[in-house]
């Protein structure tokens, strides 16, 4: 089976190198696949930069007491609330599972219960561990390491700011990307109280850190 740490990211290689030294960083579930398209409009290629790219860029430009950034950098993220961003990495999960599987990478995705009390409870017991669930603080760090973080419900007007700081030139019609939720709801359903605290405590770091709603933060 591929070795799945040749696909997955890591705080080594999660961020993308605009011009003029605008670096923005990635994190799953964070509208990671609409700055990658950005990106690669801006290059002009036919597939997104993957993670042997990124990192060999990171490895020829990065600062090297500073990695990912590049030296004096300006850098940008995209916050989401935890829990919400928990149900779309489920949702993903189960919405693309099968195709890893057609396409030989089906140790990147674990099966996933269709009950949310079961997924919750396997990712407590870690019998279920998978990259989309790990925390924006593992990939990121702390919201004070960039210059602007915007909730991802902002993503349109981060587009905006890129291309004009970064001096893209990409013409406003380009800028109209849409991320890849999943138009599959396996996970519906209202979580109760007592689930949503579960969650909330998986991803504590993440609400005493900061990304998450402003006024969620502990």
């Amino acid at each position: 089976m591929p070795n799945t740490s040749l696909y997955e990211m890591s705080p080594a290689d999660n961020v993308l190198y605009f011009p003029n030294n605008v670096d923005v960083r990635l994190c799953p579930k964070n509208g990671m696949s609409t700055l990658k398209e950005l990106y690669r409009l801006h290059r002009g290629h036919d597939e997104y930069i993957g993670r042997s790219g990124r990192l060999e860029k990171v490895r020829r430009e990065g600062n090297q007491f500073d990695i990912p950034f590049r030296k004096d950098s300006f850098r940008l993220a995209v916050r989401r609330d935890p829990i919400d961003r928990f149900k779309s990495a489920c949702e993903y999960i189960v919405a693309n599972r099968a195709r890893h599987i057609r396409n030989g990478r089906g140790n990147e995705l674990p099966p996933l219960d269709m009950d949310i009390e079961k997924v919750i409870t396997s990712i407590e017991n870690g019998s279920v561990k998978n990259n989309h669930f790990y925390t924006q603080s593992w990939y990121m760090g702390s919201p004070e390491d960039y210059d602007i973080v915007v909730h991802i419900s902002e993503l349109d007007r981060l587009l905006v700011l890129i291309n004009e700081a970064s001096d893209l030139k990409l013409p406003e019609k380009s800028l109209n990307i849409h991320d890849n939720a999943s138009t599959m709801k396996v996970y519906n359903g209202l979580m109760s109280e007592e689930q949503i605290a579960r969650i909330h405590t998986l991803y504590e770091i993440d609400f005493k850190r900061g990304w998450c709603k402003l006024d969620d933060r502990i």
